[in-house]
């Protein structure tokens, strides 16, 4: 059995109030026709300057010890 001294971990980056706005819509009337979706990721640029700051807040976390 091999005892792992640093188990790791995971930290995430996740904007739930996204400004960006996408579209979903009828490509046509018959129902076996794909819709046309464009999420537009990102496209409201405050969506891309609120991020910015993760890495310093992400750093700080691993920092801190109880």
């Amino acid at each position: 059995m091999q005892v792992i001294s640093d188990p790791g971990g995971a930290l995430a980056l996740l904007l739930l109030a996204l400004r960006s706005v996408g579209i979903l819509g009828l490509a046509s009337a018959d129902p076996a026709v794909v819709p046309v979706a464009d999420p537009a990721h990102l496209s409201d640029p405050d969506d891309r300057v609120r991020p910015r700051g993760a890495p310093r807040l992400i750093r700080r976390i691993l920092r801190f010890r109880r």
